[in-house]
């Protein structure tokens, strides 16, 4: 907010900079040196968001999460939008736009950290802990269906469900949420269903 005060004084002084003399002239007054403008790293620059109370506030790009992220988040659908093993980007053929056997990835908060959602093929299910901001942990091994697809959907959904379940660090990256490995070469990241 302090930033945007800073432009808006800038712009104020820029405008005026001109003043009207008794001769009919217009003489240009000398104009202030530029107010320093604070530094603001990248990946905390504020950006509007929706909070529940439909008012607009300002939270970094991403930070450390917390519980209250995760009330935020509560019963708004999630889809699958990265998946990383072993430093590794892996391709999502047929998630996303093109779901595979016709559904979206998904993750859904359930509320009292219950987590719920469609993988490549089943249904998992588990139950998150935070114990520190950006610090998690499943409750319990993640539980899912059993339903058989293709070799290529299984293979996928073993990559997804195995990092998820070893995430622990939770980041909230914008509208949604990215869960990593302990040494950080796994990720599975998550954002809200457009």
């Amino acid at each position: 907010m302090q930033y945007r005060a800073a432009i808006v004084v800038a712009a104020f002084v820029v405008f005026t900079g001109c003043t009207h003399s008794g001769s009919g002239s217009t003489a240009a007054a000398p104009s202030p040196a530029p107010a320093a403008m604070p530094h603001v790293p990248a990946d905390t620059m504020p950006v509007a968001t929706a909070s529940a109370g439909n008012s607009l506030s300002t939270m970094p790009l991403e930070h450390n999460a917390t519980v209250d992220d995760l009330v935020e988040l509560t019963g708004k659908e999630l889809k699958l939008t990265k998946l990383i093993v072993l430093n590794k980007v892996q391709p999502l053929q047929g998630v996303g736009n093109a779901p595979m056997h016709g559904r979206a990835v998904t993750l859904q908060l359930l509320g009292e950290g219950r987590v719920a959602g469609q993988g490549p093929v089943n249904r998992y299910s588990g139950d998150l802990h935070i114990t520190d901001p950006g610090r998690c942990n499943w409750v319990g091994p993640l539980t899912g269906t059993r339903m058989a697809g293709s070799a290529k959907a299984m293979e996928l959904e073993e990559r997804f469900l195995s990092t998820l379940g070893a995430a622990a660090h939770l980041i909230r990256a914008g509208d949604g949420l990215r869960f990593e490995t302990a040494d950080k070469s796994g990720a599975v990241e998550f954002h809200l269903v457009q």
